[in-house]
């Protein structure tokens, strides 16, 4: 901006203004949340799983999303798990996450409400995937990412995050 000719008194670093929505979020108690997915065990960690296609490897987006799938199976923790984008290679990850809707304690969703998501990421253990929510919004809950793959690799980042490849051993280490 300043080499685009703007003077610098009018130029502020200001950060993430979507941070700011997430504090305005009314705040749910963790039982109300838990209780909002159906989950019947709320001693178990608290997983989200948020992944997208990487568009530089559409055709392995099926097989990709299913190790994340396996690596959650094995966890057997309440999990979260949200639809990817609609960027392509979407149909596929979206396959993937249907033929593992029968697992205990993970719950899919398409929409998941605001207040209902901002508050599932202020309880949640871990963020699973490759969003960039583990870069923008997790840090400002300290939840800590596991990102998959490539899609936010040399990205800035808080330190919230470790980065694995499409490996089950990998992820669940994480």
């Amino acid at each position: 901006i300043l080499r685009m000719g703007e003077q610098a008194f009018r130029v502020h670093f200001v950060g993430n203004p979507g941070i700011d929505r997430l504090a305005m979020t009314e705040v749910l108690c963790k039982k109300d949340v838990l209780d909002y997915y159906e989950f019947k065990d709320h001693s178990l960690p608290l997983l989200v799983v948020v992944q997208h296609v990487i568009s530089t490897e559409i055709d392995q987006s099926y097989n990709q999303m299913k190790i994340t799938m396996e690596a959650v199976k094995s966890l057997g923790y309440n999990t979260v798990m949200s639809y990817p984008n609609s960027d392509a290679g979407s149909r596929d990850i979206i396959q993937c996450i249907n033929e593992y809707r029968n697992i205990p304690n993970l719950k899919i969703s398409k929409f998941i409400p605001r207040s209902e998501f901002v508050n599932t990421l202020r309880y949640a253990d871990c963020l699973i995937g490759n969003s960039s929510l583990g870069l923008l919004e997790a840090p400002y809950f300290n939840l800590p990412a596991v990102n998959i793959g490539n899609r936010q690799a040399k990205r800035f980042h808080a330190g919230n995050i470790l980065f694995v490849d499409h490996d089950i051993n990998e992820i669940v280490a994480a």
